[in-house]
């Protein structure tokens, strides 16, 4: 078996560095704080609120960074115990469940995909700055689809959890559903690494609506009436099929701070211009043709994502 060699001194340092640069983070957090309170009266609410949201952003990636120097050294840790116990003859089993569960304890407290970004798009708003500018790297079309695996196997996790499973499902009341569905979405949002806050919203349709993703609300709307008679992996379709279109616009507003090709993102955009939306409606005899609807390509990567997942219910441990 081969030795697997890790410099511990240079993981440490690494975790000091990152805890400098989160406490540089917080630090840059309250001297926004500060510039928000001198603002004079004359100012206009949207600038306090671009302002606001930076010092909330730069607090967010601070918190972040201690988590991620906390994870590093909890796994320089680990390593060292490990190690002194081979050292010295007395090998010690970590248990698959165990390791599992300090592995996902750490990668709750590091959201990866929900690091916020918004703030770059607020300034290439305001400076009205080019987003596909010589700064900007195209990560290219195999990066978006090995970035798209990532995210749908880590979907596909969550069914490893009985929460979510259909046996839960079938059980619970309508109110029950919605929360189950709402966790859902929270989850889907971290994957994402959208911030689509806001709980499920409902309204009461016809049949064929299945939902719908408002970019002026930022939240994802279900049909309240198809909650009793569709599935749990159809409706929990829909809600990945609806965050799916938050991730569309999250990109469309900042092209850098997501894994998707340039050509994408662009397709993305100009689809969104008012105009080239293509809406279905089988009670308007304008709006009629399904395949152009469906094959437009926000719908098309939206269907293609949402049901490529497998949504099967899954024991862990057995």
């Amino acid at each position: 078996m081969d030795k697997i060699r890790v410099d511990t001194d240079l993981l440490e340092d690494c975790a000091g560095l990152i805890g400098n640069c989160g406490t540089s983070a917080s630090g840059l957090a309250q001297e926004i704080a500060q510039v928000l309170s001198s603002l004079p009266e004359s100012c206009t609410e949207k600038y306090s609120r671009v302002i606001n949201s930076y010092k909330r952003e730069m607090q967010s990636i601070s918190n972040d960074l201690g988590f991620l120097k906390t994870g590093i050294n909890k796994a320089v840790q680990l390593f060292e115990e490990c190690e002194q116990a081979l050292a010295q003859g007395t090998p010690q089993e970590i248990g698959k469940e165990a390791f599992d569960s300090f592995i996902s304890g750490v990668k709750s407290n590091i959201d990866w995909n929900s690091w916020p970004w918004s703030w770059i798009d607020a300034v290439l708003d305001f400076f009205n700055i080019d987003k596909y500018g010589r700064d900007y790297v195209d990560p290219g079309a195999e990066a978006q689809q090995a970035r798209d695996n990532m995210m749908r196997s880590q979907i596909e996790e969550l069914f490893y959890s009985s929460y979510f499973s259909d046996a839960n499902w079938d059980t619970a009341t309508t109110e029950e559903k919605k929360q189950i569905l709402n966790d859902f979405k929270k989850n889907v949002n971290s994957i994402f690494g959208t911030n689509v806050t806001a709980d499920v919203q409902y309204f009461k349709g016809e049949s064929y609506e299945n939902g719908y993703y408002d970019p002026n609300t930022n939240k994802i709307y279900l049909n309240e009436n198809t909650l009793d008679i569709r599935s749990r992996e159809e409706l929990m379709t829909t809600v990945v099929h609806e965050m799916r279109h938050a991730y569309q616009r999250a990109v469309v507003n900042d092209p850098s701070g997501y894994i998707v090709s340039e050509e994408t993102a662009k397709a993305w955009e100009q689809n969104n211009i008012p105009g080239n939306y293509i809406e279905y409606d089988p009670h308007d005899p304008a709006k009629t043709d399904y395949n152009a609807y469906h094959d437009q390509p926000i719908e098309a990567d939206a269907f293609g994502f949402s049901e490529s997942v497998n949504y099967d219910s899954h024991e862990r441990y057995k």
